[in-house]
């Protein structure tokens, strides 16, 4: 249930979402002794090493618990520690993929385009929904999933047609667009992959979770580090070199690192105490503040008198009303399957009949109190 004490933890997971979004911008804006710091591997393994903090997190808070339990004398609790929960190595091969395509898009493309487009995500959901899980769909899916690319073709619109610093250094937006659409094919991996192993090992926390993910991360990331090396995709040395005398280059890893930890704790308490919905939709609200933030930094024109300005907003509202149509946010009978009606009726049937009751129990409740009031009175006349 939501409560004002929640609050916080809603703000900190918009300011650290949008925050993810501008410090990664921001990184390939940095120049150190004459040139960019652009490092998407580095970058990526960086976004680990704030993942792997959550499971310095947990372990604190288990071994805490344990010695609680201990101290009392209750029954012992089960160990969190199973080789099952190595299949998150699995999600983290798609997430590296995912994640390297997004930083090296922020070389081509605004931080607020980069955002919008991996609202593209649904499209490959939606793949995957059909050809591998078999799953049904309906109609309210082709038509948020048309939405959505209706959005996708204004934002790569709006890039391609504004003269961003990115096309100045002679770098294509179709480029940036086409890489970061493409990882959204692995980042689609990640969610199906990770609703199997949370369906297949019970009882794992989601902190817990992202602390596996992001340990993993660390270390199939050191050997990609060492192979991106050697094949020249990404020169590391560099970086650590740019890191150690550059502190702005070791402040943003340090803010990137903070921020992706900050927001997945935050994501999971939202997706524990209110939906999975409601997170969906916060985090797509961000994509807002990123705009704001581009413009309020100087990182893009305040040209509302051009087209190009005003085709990116638009195309951000298409994605969102895509994705408010595809999960049933919005619900539009019409567009909804039989099963999907009946399931809708059920749960307002529900709904009202606890409303019913609990109208009851209040009537109940009030007439014992008026019962038991008006019998006091009696004994104090007598």
């Amino acid at each position: 249930m939501l409560t004002a004490s929640f609050l916080p933890v809603l703000i900190l997971f918009l300011l650290s979402g949008a925050g993810n979004t501008l410090i990664a911008s921001w990184m390939d804006k940095i120049y150190v002794e004459g040139q960019k710091f652009e490092h998407p591997f580095v970058q990526c393994w960086v976004m680990f090493l704030g993942e792997a903090s959550c499971m310095a997190v947990f372990a604190a808070r288990y071994a805490l618990e344990k010695r609680r339990v201990q101290a009392q004398g209750d029954q012992p609790i089960q160990s969190p520690w199973r080789k099952e929960t190595l299949m998150f190595a699995i999600p983290c091969c798609c997430d590296w993929f995912s994640s390297t395509m997004v930083y090296i898009s922020y070389s081509y493309l605004p931080a607020s385009a980069v955002q919008m487009l991996r609202g593209s995500l649904i499209i490959f959901v939606c793949l995957i929904s059909v050809f591998i899980l078999k799953n049904k769909l309906y109609l309210h899916h082709f038509v948020g999933v048309g939405l959505v690319l209706v959005g996708i073709c204004l934002v790569a619109m709006s890039s391609v047609l504004a003269d961003d610093s990115a096309s100045a250094d002679g770098r294509s937006p179709l480029v940036g667009v086409f890489i970061c659409v493409t990882a959204q094919i692995f980042a689609s991996g990640i969610m199906t992959s990770e609703e199997y192993i949370f369906k297949t090992v019970p009882n794992i926390a989601p902190i817990q979770a992202v602390g596996i993910e992001g340990t993993c991360g660390i270390l199939i990331g050191t050997a990609i580090l060492a192979v991106a090396q050697l094949v020249g995709v990404d020169n590391v040395k560099l970086a650590i070199y740019e890191v150690s005398h550059s502190g702005q280059a070791a402040g943003s890893c340090l803010l990137l690192a903070c921020s992706i930890a900050v927001f997945n704790v935050c994501g999971q308490k939202i997706t524990k105490h209110i939906s999975a919905m409601a997170r969906s939709a916060l985090d797509s609200s961000r994509t807002i503040l990123v705009w704001i933030a581009e413009l309020a930094f100087g990182w893009r024109a305040f040209a509302y008198d051009t087209i190009p300005f005003w085709v990116q907003p638009f195309g951000f509202v298409f994605i969102v009303l895509g994705q408010a149509l595809y999960f049933n946010t919005i619900k539009v009978r019409r567009l909804m399957g039989d099963e999907e009606i009946a399931e809708m009726e059920r749960s307002l049937l529900s709904a009202e009949q606890a409303e019913r009751s609990g109208k009851q129990r209040d009537i109940r409740d009030l007439d014992i109190v008026s019962t038991t009031t008006g019998g006091s009175e009696l004994q104090s006349q007598i």
